[in-house]
């Protein structure tokens, strides 16, 4: 019993340094207000601090894979810049860098992928942290 105990542990602690290990997404202090209803859906929120890529995921419980969903997001920072996206990072549909005074605005179109979820990139080049991150995500099936 004492030997699976120590696995455990040993394997907890190895799980941990890899998700804290470089590269990794730290979003803290995150508070938001939702509301869906028949494919269509709003959240505002806000984040203290957000370091690394951030993902964001708008869950479609139930809508098959590559269903098309228009996605308009409004983002600003308080330090710092952070690259917000629709869809995946390598080809977005639609992008913009939001900085300190200067909120984004953008439209796009993501397809419903992995784990029923349409997905909203908010990126913070490695090294830095934005503070003061607000957002308002709204989304319908096309």
């Amino acid at each position: 019993m004492r030997t699976i105990r120590r696995a455990a542990l040993l394997l907890l602690a190895l799980l941990v340094v890899c998700a804290c290990g470089p590269g990794a997404a730290t979003a803290v202090g995150q508070s938001q207000s939702c509301r869906s209803s028949m494919g269509e859906g709003r959240c505002e929120g806000s984040i203290r601090t957000v370091r690394g890529p951030y993902t964001y995921d708008i869950e479609t419980d139930g809508v098959m894979r590559g269903t098309p969903y228009r996605v308009w997001v409004e983002l600003s920072v308080d330090t710092s810049e952070m690259r917000v996206f629709v869809g995946s990072a390598a080809e977005p549909s639609a992008e913009a860098i939001a900085r300190p005074g200067e909120p984004v605005s953008i439209e796009g179109v993501a397809e419903v992928g992995a784990f029923d979820a349409v997905q909203v990139g908010m990126y913070v080049a490695e090294g830095q942290e934005a503070t003061g991150v607000s957002y308002t995500i709204i989304w319908e099936r096309e």
